[in-house]
């Protein structure tokens, strides 16, 4: 959740209240829409919405429709920055604004005619780091951490970029690797050796952190009462994707001997996809869920105890698809993908009982217009959440 979100804001969300939006356009940092550009009363959006999908390859997508203008047009060209905003105003006057992303344009449409408008879309820093491919094989820095490789690759495609690093992170050192042209397959390739996922920050930042787990609510979606968010909600149970067992071998970096092969299941007997006590020797101890098995393999393992780590972050995140939430709500600009959320659903009418889940967010839409609703598609995590 945004910092911004406090108490007061949280509660505020809960019930009428003036909501604020704002869009602005950048170029190396200098502002665009200002009065001095002739925009006195910076952008006026007519429509629009920022995405957060964390399945996405391009995480942060903005697609926001202003008002028509030529000079605009050309004022954008080349390439700007759009930085959305969401927020409310109070009865005393004052606001508070959620920062919502730093996305750079990538398709510009504007439509002549007496009602024309000007129709804005693009994404956040991974489709520039997609695009820097390297110009000649790239190899890692034998000895280096991983953290501190990947760094090195994302700065080399954007110079001026923050890289935060969770300091959860593994920091095991790179073995010898050489990536012929994909910049942003070989970053994949070391977020997937260490367990973890990059997201780009509302400011722009690069957060490389661990896969996100079921933790506590920051955020309450519910229905039947006087401050209710939740307006509609449905239930996927698709396993098509779903794996209980997770087996991850490694090549042997630096020439190495390989990394015998390490297997991580499903070892909940509560859970919907428990794989059994010992699925390698007794399969047949497995829920109805079957054994199901993702295997990967990578070059960057150097031992038995990195290949573990792999495996379970893997199976936390493969593992966690069985039970999804497809929720409309009223807005709150905070949720982000990654936050655990409760959601308190309606009373079931064959049972009377009401069901009160966590859930991971895994995307998340924030219009652009006041009148907007939220979506939100979410995910629980091996058992009952």
């Amino acid at each position: 959740m945004r910092p911004e979100v406090d108490a007061q804001m949280s509660a505020a969300l809960r019930h009428p209240h003036k909501t604020v939006v704002r869009v602005e356009a950048w170029r190396d940092g200098q502002r665009l829409d200002t009065a001095a550009n002739g925009f006195p009363f910076g952008l006026v959006v007519l429509g629009g919405e920022v995405k957060l999908d964390a399945n996405a390859k391009v995480r942060r997508q903005i697609n926001v429709t202003v008002e028509a203008s030529d000079t605009l047009l050309r004022l954008l060209s080349p390439i700007a920055e759009l930085r959305p905003y969401r927020g409310i105003r109070y009865p005393d006057g004052s606001t508070t604004m959620v920062p919502l992303g730093r996305m750079e344009i990538e398709t510009q449409r504007l439509g002549y005619s007496p009602d024309g408008t000007l129709t804005l879309s693009g994404g956040d820093a991974w489709t520039r780091i997609q695009a820097a491919e390297f110009l000649t094989p790239a190899s890692s820095v034998l000895g280096t951490r991983i953290i501190d490789q990947l760094s090195a690759f994302l700065t080399g495609a954007i110079p001026s970029l923050s890289v935060v690093l969770d300091p959860a992170l593994p920091i095991w050192a790179i073995g010898s690797k050489v990536w012929e042209t994909s910049r942003a397959g070989a970053i994949e390739e070391m977020l997937s050796a260490l367990g973890a996922e990059l997201a780009f920050s509302a400011e722009g930042d690069a957060v490389v952190r661990p896969i996100p787990t079921l933790g506590d609510a920051v955020w309450t979606v519910d229905a039947d009462s006087e401050s209710a968010v939740l307006l509609s909600a449905d239930r996927d149970q698709s396993v098509q994707n779903t794996r209980n067992v997770v087996v991850v071998t490694g090549s042997g970096a630096d020439g190495g001997d390989p990394v015998e092969p390490q297997i991580v299941w499903d070892n909940n007997p509560l859970s919907y996809t428990f794989a059994g006590l010992d699925p390698v020797n007794s399969p047949v101890s497995a829920g109805p869920f079957g054994v199901r098995v993702h295997r990967y393999s990578t070059s960057l393992t150097r031992g038995a105890a990195e290949a573990y780590i792999i495996a379970t972050a893997l199976l936390r995140k493969m593992n966690g698809l069985s039970r999804q939430l497809s929720l409309t709500a009223a807005v709150n600009p905070g949720l982000e993908p990654g936050d655990t959320i409760a959601v308190r659903l309606p009373t079931d009418p064959k049972t009377a009982a009401r069901l009160v889940e966590r859930h991971i967010v895994d995307s998340v839409t924030i219009p652009l217009t006041p009148d907007g609703v939220q979506q939100i598609v979410t995910r629980t995590t091996g058992a009952s959440a």
